[in-house]
């Protein structure tokens, strides 16, 4: 073989080389930074939860239990498609096993902060902002939204939520089908 062909045959192999690392870069590179779908949290049913006209502006909403498989790190939660209502704040706190009767967790109530806390078979001390959480696995935690309809003369809805999370070094986002509607008008949400 010549040396031409030789030093030719070696650019090959290291064009050949750089496509393949820069390849393997931008999927690395995509993989980490990009976020994925995800149920790692929760898994849930498609749910709608319809609060009465008569209930106010101020609404508590959950219907979860978060337990991750790994520790997770919340980055970002938020409504999809809201019409007239805005996430005014999102929480999470700890569930405590309740012997007989399992834990309690949140549905839909009128009223913020959440009235009644003593109902509710949780850890209130552990009560924390759910941006930011640390979630480990083997806890159970309930996250819950403080909605805020802006008009209450006006109906109100959002379709489903969602929470972007980091674990095991990649970022993923879970959507939860759980909605809210607030119908306007005196029929309430018997007219849903």
């Amino acid at each position: 073989m010549e040396q031409g062909e030789r030093v030719r045959q070696r650019r090959r192999v290291g064009v050949v080389l750089t496509v393949v690392l820069v390849g393997l870069g931008a999927v690395a590179t995509w993989w980490f930074t990009a976020a994925h779908p995800g149920t790692h949290l929760a898994r849930a049913g498609d749910v709608t939860m319809c609060a009465d006209s008569a209930n106010g502006t101020e609404l508590v909403m959950g219907g979860l239990e978060f337990s991750p498989p790994a520790d997770a790190t919340v980055l970002a939660v938020r409504l999809v498609d809201p019409q007239n209502v805005e996430l005014a704040d999102a929480r999470v706190v700890p569930l405590v096993s309740d012997e007989g009767s399992g834990s309690l967790i949140f549905g839909l109530t009128a009223g913020w902060p959440v009235e009644d806390a003593a109902e509710y078979t949780v850890d209130w001390t552990a009560d924390r902002d759910l941006v930011g959480a640390h979630l480990r696995p083997g806890v159970a935690e309930a996250p819950y939204l403080h909605l805020r309809v802006l008009d209450p003369d006006q109906p109100a809805s959002f379709g489903s939520w969602q929470v972007e999370y980091r674990l095991r070094a990649t970022t993923w986002v879970s959507r939860f089908t759980i909605g809210f509607t607030r119908p306007a008008g005196p029929a309430g949400c018997d007219a849903v």
